[in-house]
């Protein structure tokens, strides 16, 4: 029976998005079975994917550059392409495949599942330019501290290498640049479409949250499936993203007021966070718990 994988790519304005779809094709074991699901954020001219327009295995979103609101944003309409495919997969538009990874993450996936049949995977990729490192490779980045605590930039994880192999290993947040599920976590957790400009509290801590207060366990694989180049080279692309400071802000206390860091009932959605395990246990679970009610002062946590 085939599997099939939706691959979610955000891309503004990077021309080495048609390097990163060719390589997931020729890295994949069974390439038949992609689909891909795109937000390319461009010029009204730009024609760089015109040729994928028409395949039956392309769903693609052209977007106006000055109509981008940030990844999160553009990762939340490629959310609604998905059509019931087995499995979600999410990642940079400047991203390279280890041989097989198609195969590599399935097994990678039912690994997990038999921990936690609610289970997702996520880590930090190695660089591109550690591929042919073996000394890098020997390790995987787990996202398992905490790099900061701040009013105005709220919480941000970070990774710490650990070795490959052995079993999965669970982990604190996720990375935006690669994270997958089945269909019945992409049921479960709908992404947010109003999350403006934000990055890396707004589009992974919070996500990471809603997962774990769902049930749902993140895990590190034993081996590396996908590599990603961290700071995008400017050079390829023409336009810098127009960032709407107010909605920015919006977005960012809307988010503070979800995670109970500041309680505002303008932003109240009861459902946000799921119900099975706390936002309160999550910030013990990172350790933060007391360095989070001591600065953020109009929480509600308990």
């Amino acid at each position: 029976m085939s599997e099939k994988i939706f691959i979610s790519i955000a891309c503004f304005m990077d021309s080495d998005i048609i390097n990163t779809i060719n390589d997931c094709i020729d890295k994949a074991k069974n390439p038949d079975n992609l689909v891909f699901g795109i937000c390319y954020q461009c010029e009204d001219n730009d024609n760089l994917l015109e040729k994928y327009e028409n395949k039956e295995n392309f769903r693609i979103i052209k977007m106006n550059w000055k109509d981008a609101k940030g990844p999160a944003y553009a990762r939340a309409l490629i959310y609604d392409l998905f059509k019931n495919e087995d499995y979600y997969f999410q990642i940079d538009c400047h991203t390279r495949f280890f041989k097989n990874w198609d195969e590599k993450i399935l097994f990678n996936y039912n690994l997990c599942k038999k921990i936690n049949n609610k289970a997702i995977i996520s880590y930090y990729p190695i660089n591109v330019n550690n591929v042919n490192n073996e000394k890098m490779l020997k390790n995987i980045a787990n996202i398992s501290t905490v790099r900061e605590v701040t009013l105005h930039g709220g919480i941000k994880t970070h990774g710490r290498y650990i070795s490959v192999g052995g079993s999965p290993t669970k982990s604190w947040g996720i990375s935006a640049a690669m994270l997958f599920f089945d269909k019945e976590i992409y049921h479960l957790i709908p992404f947010d479409k109003n999350i403006y400009f934000g990055l890396q509290f707004e589009e992974q801590v919070v996500l990471a949250c809603r997962y774990w207060t769902n049930g749902v366990d993140i895990f590190t694989p034993i081996e590396h499936i996908i590599s990603t180049e961290y700071i995008t080279n400017r050079k390829r692309q023409k336009r810098h993203l127009l960032i709407d400071t107010k909605k920015k802000k919006q977005s960012f206390e809307r988010l503070c007021h979800l995670m109970k860091l500041n309680k505002n009932s303008e932003y109240d959605e009861t459902t946000y966070l799921g119900q099975t395990r706390s936002v309160k246990q999550y910030y013990k679970y990172l350790n933060i718990y007391d360095k989070v009610k001591t600065l953020f002062k109009n929480n509600y946590l308990d």
